[in-house]
């Protein structure tokens, strides 16, 4: 498989889900759509019909980097550089909520 081949759908999560205007959005997954790509975030995860979509095929450009349409770039937040990102914040807050229900209902 050529490097550019990299399929978005094998990635590992998080992805950061940044917009042409800038604004950004946490990916807890990214799944196959019809029109391209759907993706779930963060405290939405028990309600797929929240499922933002991403149109176009994703294009691998870099190391753990697509393009959609419009601009868009998902890329994981895998990377150190992104650890000082607020959408890596958000993730370790979902993280540790998640793990605190999930605590509660052990006990």
């Amino acid at each position: 498989m050529q490097e550019h081949d990299r399929s978005i759908f094998k990635a590992d999560p998080p992805f950061l889900v940044i917009y042409a205007n800038k604004q950004w959005k946490v990916a807890l997954e990214i799944l196959p759509h019809p029109k391209g790509a759907a993706f779930i975030e963060p405290y939405m995860e028990n309600d797929p019909d929240q499922a933002i979509i991403l149109p176009g095929t994703p294009w691998h450009i870099g190391d753990n980097v697509w393009e959609f349409d419009y601009a868009t770039q998902v890329m994981t937040l895998d990377h150190p550089n992104y650890h000082n990102h607020p959408a890596w914040r958000l993730w370790l807050h979902w993280l540790k909520s998640r793990d605190e229900k999930e605590e509660i209902r052990l006990h």
